[in-house]
């Protein structure tokens, strides 16, 4: 996330020639930053929620914020032929899309699909 958030300021990360300004990629990269960071958001929200609170559809919503935010980083490989730029950051991409996916699997029993005690949101 901080990479992305640097390339909102890295003259490198321009695009001169860009009809809506070369600097119109550092706003798509600040951008980029932000979703990043409401996604994270989001993902530990729901998964730090108490027991208690805990639905089948908050799982949903964890979910698909997980397989949205890293289908970004895999589709536009067989999509566009766009992928990270070098294989160690291929391997941590690798690595956290293994780890959040397996975990939100893995925390999929805990989320029961009727809320037994619905007055504990109280």
């Amino acid at each position: 996330m901080w990479d992305t958030l640097a390339h909102s300021w890295d003259p490198a990360f321009q695009a001169p020639v860009l009809p809506q300004g070369p600097r119109h990629t550092n706003y798509h990269a600040f951008r980029e930053f932000t979703l990043n960071v409401g996604a994270a958001a989001v993902l530990l929200y729901v998964m730090f929620r108490p027991s208690a609170q805990r639905m089948r559809p908050l799982w949903i919503v964890m979910c698909v914020t997980a397989v949205c935010y890293y289908g970004g980083w895999w589709l536009p490989w067989p999509l566009l032929g766009l992928h990270a730029p070098n294989p160690a950051a291929t391997s941590i991409h690798l690595a956290a899309t293994i780890l959040c996916l397996t975990s939100v699997g893995l925390a999929r029993r805990f989320f029961p699909i009727a809320n037994v005690n619905p007055r504990k949101w109280d």
